[in-house]
């Protein structure tokens, strides 16, 4: 695996280190702190999807579609991705 593959769950378990610490801790939310930390995401994504050859707006738009297919199947809940 490239690195960045190893580098996606890296960022996202900071990612979510840093809003398990804000739900603990409550008060104000660290907007700063989480959008950078989103933005590492979504880079490390992107990276990702890159050398597979799909643009992050392919997976978003293919991911709408699939969700807009549940939703009028009724499906939108429960799990298993072929619902």
């Amino acid at each position: 695996f490239p690195s960045h593959d190893m580098g996606l769950a890296e960022e996202t378990g900071e990612l979510l280190g840093k809003l398990a610490k804000w739900y603990r801790d409550g008060g104000q939310m660290p907007y700063e702190a989480i959008t950078k930390e989103a933005g590492d995401v979504l880079w490390m994504l992107s990276r990702i999807l890159d050398d597979l050859g799909i643009t992050l707006e392919e997976a978003a738009t293919m991911n709408v579609v699939k969700l807009e297919s549940r939703k009028q199947r009724n499906v939108i809940s429960g799990s298993g991705d072929d619902r």
